[in-house]
Parts: C-alpha cells; sequence; structure tokens
C-alpha cells in the first residue's frame, strides 16, 4: 500500500509562479478591463515564495527601523505607519500585471509602481489579501 503523496499538498511551486487575479471595479464589482477590452490583473507571489519570506523580512525590518526613531508615536502614527507597510508589503508581492495604468501612463510592474498605484486605489490592497487568501495556502495549490 502506498503512502499519501504529500506532492499533491506542494504550495511552493505556485506560490513561486504567482497567482493571477484578476482586479474588479471598487462599486460595481465587475472586471476591470482595458480600452481594448482585456482584463485588468496582478500576479501575485504565494506565501510560499521566496519573494514572499523577503518581502516578509523587508516588512519586519521597516517595523523595527520605525519603531526605533518614532518612540513617542501617537496611536494614529502607528495606524499610518502600519497602513503604508503593508501597502509595501503587499507591493513587494506583486510579480507581473497587465493592463494597469496610472494617470494615463501604462506602468511597468515594479514594486516602487506597485506602491504608487496600490497606494492611491486601497480597494487593491484589499482584493489582493482577499484574492490570495490572507495566507491560506490552499490557494496556492496545483489545479
Amino acid at each position: 500500500m502506498a503512502g499519501f503523496d504529500f506532492s499533491a499538498l506542494d504550495t511552493v511551486t505556485v506560490s513561486e509562479a504567482g497567482r493571477r487575479i484578476v482586479l474588479v471595479h471598487t462599486a460595481t464589482k465587475e472586471p476591470l478591463v482595458t480600452p481594448d477590452g482585456g482584463a485588468v490583473s496582478v500576479t501575485v507571489a504565494g506565501p510560499d515564495s521566496a519573494r514572499h519570506r523577503r518581502a516578509q523580512v523587508a516588512a519586519r525590518r521597516r517595523v523595527a527601523i520605525w519603531a526605533e526613531a518614532n518612540k513617542s508615536a501617537t496611536p494614529d502614527d502607528i495606524a499610518e505607519f502600519d497602513h503604508q507597510n503593508t501597502v509595501r508589503f503587499i507591493s513587494d508581492l506583486v510579480i507581473a500585471w497587465e493592463g494597469v495604468a496610472f494617470k494615463g501612463v501604462e506602468l511597468d510592474a515594479t514594486p516602487e509602481n506597485a506602491f504608487t498605484v496600490i497606494s492611491a486605489v486601497p480597494d487593491i490592497t484589499k482584493q489582493i489579501d482577499m484574492a490570495t487568501g490572507g495566507g491560506d495556502r490552499s490557494r496556492f495549490l496545483a489545479e
């Protein structure tokens, strides 16, 4: 009798390749489309990828540096830093995107460009977090 094949639980492969997320309109929940009818999508690294681990380390470093420099921070200061750190973390997970423009300019999928777009449209952070399961590895199992 063969044992359980643990390769069925491999989340590393899909985490490394990333999961494609079709973004939706904040109000209508309809998929966003480009002027030529293409889907607007973001491919994001999963929780078991090297990119995700690097993003976690960078986020922790930012917290440590910020906390050391802001010992008398107010609750509002802390909340703002936490929000910006979360947006930066999500931005660091972006591998690729399709159909993304900002202020009339089509942008390459870089962490800085992702931060610019995601900062301006907070709903994108929520969509990416929900679509990736907030760390739910089952969304990164091979189909």
